[in-house]
């Protein structure tokens, strides 16, 4: 009787021995077992962990994007330096020049303003105007008459007490007729040198008479004025 060896068949133990070795030969160069798995797997991260992670962070191309909207700081510097700083600016504007007004902070010449461009030209006419400046008025009811001479820069006639005020603010000397027609039997006429100025604080014209003793001419008195004249010579 012929055997499974001589069949050319292995005993059921033999196969499967062969068998058994031929699937862990297998396991050996495909699988791995579930702790050497384990312990690769450990020193990675699941994709759930890694996109929670990456969520913290930009793309090169969205850091590109949102540095394009700044400057560095060496370009910041470069345009600043054309700019002054707020103390700087203050400093500057509490030192400046306020704005010129004609006749305000800044004066005129013969009335003329000197703003603006363009070249004012000063004739040698203007400043020539020779007036004799009439006053008829009365100190203490005696009626005086002065008069001066004066060169003004206009041969506009003064004939206002404004005007004349003006003139004489300061004080003026002049020529004083003086006949005192209290006395009908006194047809003398009387000359003196005079000082005339007007009194801003009491708006009155005063003047001391020199030269005239014993009389009430001797002080500075108050003129009342009752016309003026005003002749260009």
């Amino acid at each position: 009787m012929a055997t499974l060896n001589d069949l050319g068949l292995l005993s059921l133990p033999a196969q499967v021995q062969e068998n058994k070795n031929n699937i862990q030969t297998i396991l050996n160069k495909n699988y791995v077992t579930t702790a050497d798995l384990n312990t690769a797997l450990s020193s990675y991260v699941t994709s759930t962990s890694l996109s929670n992670t990456l969520n913290n962070y930009v793309t090169s191309t969205s850091l590109s994007n949102t540095l394009n909207n700044y400057v560095t700081s060496s370009a910041l510097t470069t345009a600043l330096a054309s700019y002054v700083t707020n103390t700087t600016y203050t400093t500057g504007m509490n030192s400046k020049q306020d704005k010129l007004v004609s006749g305000t902070n800044i004066k005129t010449i013969n009335g003329n303003s000197i703003l603006g461009n363009g070249n004012i030209v000063i004739s040698s006419s203007q400043g020539a105007y020779r007036h004799r400046i009439t006053i008829d008025g009365k100190i203490n009811n005696k009626s005086i008459q002065i008069y001066f001479d004066m060169t003004l820069p206009t041969n506009a006639v003064i004939t206002t007490i404004p005007d004349l005020a003006q003139l004489i603010k300061y004080g003026t000397t002049a020529l004083t007729w003086y006949r005192d027609e209290s006395d009908p039997e006194d047809e003398h006429d009387y000359y003196y040198s005079t000082i005339l100025r007007y009194d801003d604080q009491y708006s009155l014209f005063n003047a001391s008479l020199l030269g005239y003793v014993n009389s009430s001419f001797s002080e500075e008195q108050v003129v009342t004025v009752n016309r003026i004249y005003d002749n260009i010579l």
